[in-house]
């Protein structure tokens, strides 16, 4: 199956971020373990350069309290560093308008660190080339957020890129540079939250209801959205050069209910709970796709659950199954830039976790033929259900009632002025009855999303491949 990524791009008037001072000191296992960087003190504030575009005011409160005043929909703000100690809050004031956007370029030699509270009305964007820690204790509430290693060129109302300069493209940079989550970040409704860099990992809880998640794991990183009447979105893109590791921890909480939920990297490994409920016209999406392997490991689970609240809809509602896809194949993008033959070699999908999507369709694909050595492989431990949700009613709840009238009897000619005319009949709803049309009552009985997922979901298994094998 051929699948569309998503993007995500702004665009002002940029400028490049200039070539700034790699970390002397990286830290290999960054998701793991914090390494050589001391954590900021507690009451730590960023310490910007000059007042930048679209900025009024940068106010510190206190030993501990900042506030950053927007004056305009689009500001570029430049660091020297920001860290956010475990006491302190940055505040990002943008007028209460969730569409404005701050782009914050920070010159530190070192990853940033959040301890503490970072909040804003709209959007922000966190640059540094050297990698960024959201810290245990660190609490983020935004409408949307991007935390990247990668240089972000440009950004407008529904396009955003970001790619790494050529003098940052190193081994070490690609094996050490790290965006981190242990803490909680949170977006408001249909917001966005976006890590990006040559390793991603999240240990701690990121929520984004009816909105998306991408954690990306690369380069090069591309959104966009294609709009339709009255710019409403009709489909989100986002495409990635993968190159790294994407990790989703034991502890790892990552929820978009209504929304899309998205994992690249060379490899994929999840060992906590992925979740996104399918709710009235969201399908709920879940996607993760690499270049080399997708794990998910024992205490992995991945959720499309059904929305089981008892609002009912009209049977014109076709329910939209959330979909869950574990892909191993380059981005369509960048199909050819790829050469190096160690990523294609025994390539595979690894499930020992569980995968729980009722009513949802279920893949597990490999999209390119570019490895003799590809394998779908389900563990002991593992679980993919499809089969549906069990709704229990009463005898009495299928039983309907309707009145013969002319239109009811107008293919029934011996009955049109019969006893019947005008009296109530009961059937059952499953079995319809043999007098009179009765199609239009029971198109108008309504079921809740739970009835209407009942029947179960789909999975697919392509490996595109003859020579590969799928171990169950």
């Amino acid at each position: 199956m051929r699948k569309q990524l998503l993007i995500l791009f702004l665009v002002l008037d940029v400028t490049f971020f200039p070539a700034m001072a790699m970390a002397e000191a990286n830290i290999p296992g960054f998701y793991g373990n914090t390494g050589n960087l001391v954590q900021p003190s507690a009451n730590q504030l960023p310490v910007y350069q000059t007042i930048g575009t679209g900025i009024s005011n940068i106010q510190t409160i206190g030993s501990n309290q900042m506030v950053v005043y927007q004056d305009e929909s689009k500001a570029i703000q430049d660091w020297d560093t920001f860290d956010i100690g475990a006491d302190a809050s940055v505040h990002f004031d943008q007028q209460g308008n969730t569409s404005w956007a701050a782009l914050n370029r920070i010159y530190d030699d070192n990853p940033s660190q959040i301890f503490g509270r970072l909040s804003a009305d709209g959007k922000i964007y966190l640059i540094n080339p050297n990698g960024m820690l959201f810290g245990e204790s660190a609490q983020v509430n935004v409408h949307t957020i991007a935390a990247s290693a990668l240089e972000m060129t440009g950004f407008d109302s529904n396009e955003m890129l970001f790619a790494a300069g050529d003098e940052q493209i190193t081994d070490d940079w690609l094996s050490d540079t790290w965006v981190v989550n242990k803490g909680s970040i949170t977006t408001e409704s249909g917001g966005a939250v976006f890590l990006l860099a040559p390793n991603v990992a999240n240990e701690g809880t990121i929520e984004a209801p009816d909105g998306m998640i991408n954690m990306a794991a690369g380069t090069y990183a591309h959104y966009w959205e294609t709009l339709g009447d009255g710019g409403i979105t009709i489909t989100p893109y986002f495409s990635v050069q993968m190159t790294g590791e994407t990790v989703n921890t034991e502890t790892g909480h990552i929820q978009a209910d209504g929304g899309d939920i998205r994992l690249f990297g060379q490899v994929v490994n999840t060992d906590g709970l992925i979740r996104s409920v399918q709710a009235v016209n969201n399908q709920g999406t879940i996607e993760l796709r690499a270049t080399q392997k997708v794990h998910v490991g024992e205490t992995g689970q991945i959720e499309t659950p059904i929305d089981t609240s008892s609002e009912t809809f009209h049977s014109s509602y076709t329910l939209i199954p959330g979909k869950v896809t574990l892909a191993i194949g380059n981005d369509p993008v960048w199909k050819n830039e790829v050469s190096d033959p160690e990523v294609f070699a025994d390539r595979q999908i690894l499930l020992e976790g569980d995968i729980i999507a009722p009513a949802g369709e279920v893949y597990l694909i490999f999209e390119d033929t570019n490895s003799d050595h590809d394998r779908i492989y389900l563990g002991e431990s593992s679980s993919i259900d499809v089969s549906g949700l069990w709704v229990e009613k009463s005898a009495e709840d299928q039983l309907v009632e309707t009145q013969l009238n002319s239109v009811e009897l107008r293919d029934d000619y011996g009955q049109k002025d019969g006893d019947l005319q005008g009296e109530t009949i009961t059937y059952l709803q499953n079995d319809g009855t043999a007098i009179g049309t009765v199609g239009a009552h029971l198109d108008a009985i309504e079921a809740t999303n739970a009835e209407k997922a009942a029947a179960g979901g789909t999975v697919t298994m392509d490996l595109r491949n003859e020579s590969g094998d799928i171990v169950i």
